[in-house]
């Protein structure tokens, strides 16, 4: 099943070199399989390898035709009993440097509520190299903050005049405050070189966005999706706040999905340049050995013995082909027996909470087994496997920051609302309801006489929201 496909265009000094030590950098931070990336950055010709590691490969190859030049990379991993594909094409001309990346899983994906990130992770990795070509805006993994440029690009787009590649998802602010609907930050990261993250900024913006476009811009809150057919933007709100978790996975979605429709119509594949790579060799050596043959018929017995040499090696490879499609026809099957543990349809606070639980949860069992155990091998094993996907520290992290002062200012309470704390103010203290659950609610004084008592805070929120404590 195809998850995603994406376009990058790279700037005139990109070469080979930067292209593969970008590759190196990513598998090298992607926890299990880092020792790929090592073995990798030792490799002299990079460009024609075969390495495999445990559960993973990569392999790679070159390929001209015309003026274009096609350097090629396949990270393989077997991931929750499916074989995930991660294929990496750098395409060079005179003209255009050009990186496209497919990723591809062998089975179903849609308990997967984001796509892994060791496999989409690689995005970023060129996004932050520095070696972009800039487009109508700059291309980041952040939010971008409002400007001339942006306002150009927004008002555009809300007219429907918007013509560039790269789709544009505006945020308004909610009004008397400072915060969005969804967490611009992850959206921005998530969308990393697929579309224009712009946050609307400060109230004034409204304003002049309402008459400039003749009132159809968003505000409020209101997230506008747009893309360079006319017409086809889409708008999405949640007056009450509570649909922020579906409204992200609906704008990841529905901007995927165009994106990937749009590269994948011109876009270079694997199996389409190395199907054409070994039809050119194999015509080379076709050649080859009928111009020796008419040349001197004395070779005939080595001749033949060469034939039947490339008649073997073409067998091999086709029972090659036919046991990958078997690996691939038992990894899509879903044995329940082949599953170490069922997703619960309790909705998660963030994306792969109950996963990092059970991680968290193996990592404190491995602790109470024996060392030379038959248990504690088998953790060690599963948990090797099985690398914390993070998302929760990522909001933990936001939270020590909005609690690092002695008092909580107006714009602490509205990142502590982008994060889904509802804030309620009552008499003398601040009530703060996390995802409208009544359950987890924190008090905290107006006026707080102890300097420590952002640190408690974040203390009692910590222990009773955190999953990896």
């Amino acid at each position: 099943m195809k998850c995603f496909s994406v376009k990058l265009d790279m700037c005139e000094t990109f070469d080979e070199e930067c292209f593969y030590n970008i590759i190196v950098s990513w598998l090298k931070d992607s926890g299990p399989c880092a020792n790929i990336g090592s073995l990798l950055e030792r490799t002299d010709n990079k460009s024609s390898i075969t390495i495999n590691g445990d559960h993973c490969s990569i392999e790679s190859f070159v390929f001209s035709e015309q003026d274009i030049t096609y350097s090629l990379c396949r990270f393989t991993h077997l991931y929750y009993s499916q074989l995930w594909t991660t294929d990496i094409i750098l395409s060079k001309n005179n003209k255009n440097n050009i990186v496209y990346l497919h990723v591809d899983c062998s089975g179903d994906v849609t308990h997967f509520d984001k796509i892994p990130e060791i496999r989409s992770r690689v995005v970023l990795y060129f996004v932050n190299s520095g070696k972009l070509k800039e487009k109508e805006l700059p291309i980041t993994d952040k939010p971008l903050e409002w400007n001339d440029k942006c306002k150009k690009i927004v008002v555009s787009a809300i007219n429907g005049e918007y013509a560039g590649e790269m789709p544009v998802i505006f945020l308004s602010r909610i009004f008397n405050s400072a915060g969005y609907i969804v967490d611009p930050e992850d959206i921005a990261r998530r969308l990393a070189g697929m579309a224009y993250v712009i946050k609307e900024g400060w109230e004034e913006v409204t304003a002049e966005l309402k008459e400039i476009t003749n009132a159809r811009n968003p505000y409020n809150g209101v997230i506008g999706v747009y893309f360079s057919s006319p017409g086809s933007g889409r708008k999405y709100s949640d007056p009450n706040g509570t649909k922020w978790n579906s409204i992200t996975k609906d704008i990841l979605a529905t901007v995927t999905n165009a994106v990937m429709a749009q590269v994948d119509r011109t876009a270079p594949t694997w199996n389409d340049l190395y199907n054409k790579k070994i039809a050119e060799e194999s015509q080379k050596n076709r050649e080859f050995i009928d111009e020796v043959f008419d040349i001197n018929d004395t070779l005939e017995n080595q001749l033949k013995t060469a034939k039947q040499k490339i008649s073997k090696l073409t067998e091999e490879n086709r029972n090659l082909r036919i046991q990958i499609e078997n690996l691939k026809s038992v990894l899509d099957s879903s044995d329940i027996h082949n599953k170490l543990l069922t997703k619960v349809p309790t909705e998660e606070i963030f994306d792969g909470e109950q996963y990092d639980l059970v991680v968290t949860a193996l990592n404190k069992a491995l602790r109470s087994y024996n060392e030379d155990s038959r248990s504690k091998e088998l953790l060690d094993a599963i948990i090797a496997a099985n690398p914390l996907i993070g998302n929760g520290k990522i909001i933990e992290e936001r939270l020590r920051n909005i609690l690092n002062g002695e008092n909580l200012t107006e714009r602490d309470f509205d990142e502590l609302k982008e994060l889904g704390f509802d804030v309620v103010s009552e008499s003398n203290h601040y009530k703060l309801v996390f995802v409208k659950d009544k359950r987890y609610w924190f008090s905290v004084s107006k006026t707080p006489s102890d300097y420590r008592e952002n640190k408690n805070l974040l203390s009692d929120i910590l222990r009773a929201l955190s999953i990896y404590k």
